[in-house]
């Protein structure tokens, strides 16, 4: 056998084992673990500023009590992370129940914001997140599924925290 043969066999022994450990099955936490990391996740995109970080984790259907869907809600929220202000968003209590492929998280949250005139005063309220098990592409063309928020309520009088 030649070594440029040899050499190609070595790139298609190594190739198919890349392939093979990307398609394997991964291990996932429990749902109401993996709920409790997307919102931990959405948390620190908003801390950083990073509005595709909060974003992946929302559907494309969307809605809310205040008539955002996913387009016009991505735009409230680069508008408000393009702001001067910065955000401290604490979670004080985060119930998760989940049913099937969806999910309910209840959330009583404080948000602090931080401008050129000092901090706002702490907004404590209830949030309410519905959840829906959607499918996504790991690694681009890997099927898997992710937890994406579909609803929101309880956002009504928070809007002033944004202008």
């Amino acid at each position: 056998m030649k070594p440029s043969t040899k050499i190609m066999l070595a790139i298609l022994i190594l190739l198919a084992a890349v392939v093979f450990w990307l398609l394997r099955p991964q291990a996932k936490p429990p749902d109401e673990q993996q709920i409790r990391a997307v919102l931990e996740e959405g948390r620190q995109a908003v801390l950083k500023k990073n509005v595709q970080g909060c974003m992946q984790h929302v559907s494309r259907d969307y809605q809310d009590d205040m008539g955002f869907r996913f387009d016009s809600l991505r735009l409230a929220l680069a508008h408000a992370l393009r702001s001067e202000k910065e955000y401290d968003i604490v979670f004080n209590r985060v119930d998760v129940s989940v049913q099937g492929e969806t999910a309910t998280a209840d959330l009583n949250l404080t948000i602090v914001a931080h401008g050129q005139g000092g901090a706002s005063q702490p907004r404590t309220g209830s949030l309410t997140l519905t959840f829906q098990r959607e499918e996504k592409r790991r690694h681009f063309f890997i099927p898997d599924t992710a937890w994406r928020v579909t609803r929101a309520s309880g956002l009504t009088g928070w809007g002033d925290l944004v202008e």
